[in-house]
C-alpha cells in the first residue's frame, strides 16, 4: 500500500499559508524587534545621561568653592592684592568648570554645547533630551570678578541652575528606565504570544496531514478489499 505525499495538499498549503496566522505573526516579529532596538536607545540615553550628571557633579565642587571665596574677598579687611590672588583661585576654578562642560562628550557627542535637542526613539514612541545649558556664560560666571564690584548672588543662582538641569536629568533618566522596563514586559508578552500562534499553526497543519493520511488509508484498505473480491470471483468463475 502507498500512501501519497500531502506535501501538494490545498488544505495544508491553506493552513501553512493562511494569510491572517503569516500577516500576525510578521507584525509581532516587527514589533519585537522594534521594541529591541527601542530598549537599546533608552538605555544608550541613560547612559549618556548618567555622563553629564556624573559632569554637572564635579562642577558643583569647584562653584562651591567660588562661594566660598567670594564671600572671602567680600570681608572689608582684605586688601586689593588679597582680592586679586582669590581673583586667581577664581579663574582657574572657572577654568576647570569650562574645560569640564565643554569637553564632556558620548559617543563622540559634546553633550553641553548642543544647540538643538536629541531625540530619543524609545520603540514606538520617542522622546526629547534637552540638557540645559551649564557653561560659564549660561550660567552667569564668565566675567564674575571679586576685584570689581560683584554680587555673590551670581554664584548661587549658578549653583540653583546647576541643580535644577540635575534634576531635569534625573527626571528624564527615571523616564526612560520606565520605558526600557515597558519594553521587556510588552516584547516578553509579544514573544509569547507569537510562539503561541506558531504552535497553534503546527498543531493544525499536524491534525490535518493525520486526517489526510487516515483518509488515503482507508481508501487503499478499501481498494485492496476490492482487489480481494474480485480475485475471488475470478478464481470461481
Amino acid at each position: 500500500m502507498r500512501i501519497e505525499s500531502s506535501s501538494f495538499n490545498p488544505m495544508i498549503q491553506s493552513a501553512q499559508k493562511k494569510p491572517a496566522n503569516v500577516g500576525i505573526e510578521q507584525k509581532m516579529t516587527s514589533q519585537i524587534n522594534g521594541l529591541n532596538q527601542g530598549t537599546e536607545n533608552a538605555q544608550t540615553a541613560i547612559d549618556a545621561l548618567k555622563t553629564a550628571d556624573g559632569a554637572l557633579q564635579s562642577v558643583s565642587d569647584p562653584l562651591n568653592e567660588m562661594k566660598q571665596l567670594a564671600v572671602q574677598a567680600k570681608n572689608g579687611i582684605m586688601t586689593e592684592d588679597d582680592k586679586k590672588a582669590i581673583q586667581t583661585q577664581i579663574e582657574g576654578l572657572k577654568s576647570s568648570i569650562n574645560d569640564t562642560l565643554k569637553n564632556t562628550e558620548f559617543n563622540t557627542i559634546k553633550l553641553f554645547n548642543q544647540n538643538s535637542p536629541l531625540n530619543v526613539q524609545t520603540g514606538n514612541q520617542s522622546t526629547v533630551m534637552q540638557l540645559q545649558n551649564t557653561s560659564l556664560e549660561g550660567l552667569g560666571l564668565a566675567d564674575f570678578d571679586v576685584t570689581k564690584d560683584f554680587d555673590i548672588d551670581k554664584i548661587d543662582q549658578a549653583i540653583e541652575k546647576v541643580s535644577t538641569a540635575r534634576s531635569k536629568m534625573g527626571s528624564k533618566s527615571t523616564g526612560l528606565e520606565s520605558t526600557v522596563r515597558a519594553n521587556n514586559i510588552t516584547q516578553e508578552n509579544t514573544v509569547a504570544s507569537r510562539s503561541n500562534l506558531q504552535e497553534d499553526l503546527t498543531t493544525q497543519i499536524s491534525e490535518i496531514k493525520k486526517q489526510e493520511y487516515l483518509k488515503q488509508y482507508q481508501l487503499a484498505t478499501q481498494k485492496m478489499q476490492m482487489n480481494s473480491q474480485k480475485s475471488k470471483l475470478n478464481i470461481l468463475a
